[in-house]
């Protein structure tokens, strides 16, 4: 997003979702800008940080158990045939959470932590999670039809395949340079003009382009 489209775009999400409060659930970085747009505290663990589809849907199908699960760290992962040079987070018995942009597994433990009890204080406040899913890291047909099967209310899924499911975004033109899939978490956050309304989407619930998220878009 050019400098102009961006500063014009987080103005008016602050300005339509001041007095909103939510949570972004998502299998990568995605929407974490959202926070920092808004000047509020990360109340979602889901930052830095990315899982596979088969641990995220799995995470989504089983969540009180898995926000409730103590963490613990792993070396090795069984989606890699090399040690990350990342720390790599274990719940639920082998749900694996990969801390690509944190340092130490201190540093990672401490903020998941942290962000869980927000998490936590937000859904007993009956506060509404948006839940995100893209077609990254060797996501199947059968990951889509699971997580669209979850109880999430609030749930959008993107991708560089049609998938004939409710609120899935068929992005064919953002794809990633191997042409696989959708592109990063945090390059599709700044395309989200593209394909919705956000602010809109928090607000009502809407998946939909508004007017306004098609003139961002054709300066973005």
């Amino acid at each position: 997003m050019n400098p102009a489209a961006k500063k014009i775009g987080n103005a008016i999400e602050k300005l339509r979702l001041n007095d909103k409060h939510f949570v972004i659930i998502s299998n990568n970085c995605w929407g974490y800008e959202l926070y920092n747009v808004l000047d509020r505290k990360y109340n979602t663990p889901f930052v830095g940080l990315f899982l596979f589809p088969e641990c995220y849907v799995r995470f989504l199908e089983d969540f009180e158990t898995c926000i409730n699960s103590e963490i613990k760290f792993s070396t090795v992962s069984k989606y890699m045939s090399t040690p990350p040079s990342y720390p790599v987070g274990v719940v639920c018995g082998d749900i694996e959470i990969h801390f690509m942009h944190y340092k130490s597994q201190e540093e990672a433990s401490s903020k998941w932590n942290r962000r869980i009890a927000r998490l936590k204080d937000a859904r007993d406040a009956n506060t509404p999670f948006f839940v995100k899913f893209c077609d990254r890291d060797g996501c199947k047909k059968d990951h889509l039809e699971r997580f669209h099967a979850t109880s999430f209310r609030n749930k959008i899924s993107i991708g560089v395949n049609e998938y004939d499911a409710p609120n899935h975004l068929f992005l064919p033109n953002l794809k990633d340079p191997k042409g696989e899939s959708v592109m990063d978490g945090l390059q599709l956050f700044r395309k989200r003009y593209h394909y919705f309304d956000i602010s809109d989407w928090i607000s009502s619930a809407s998946v939909r382009k508004s007017l306004l998220s098609r003139i961002l878009s054709l300066i973005s």
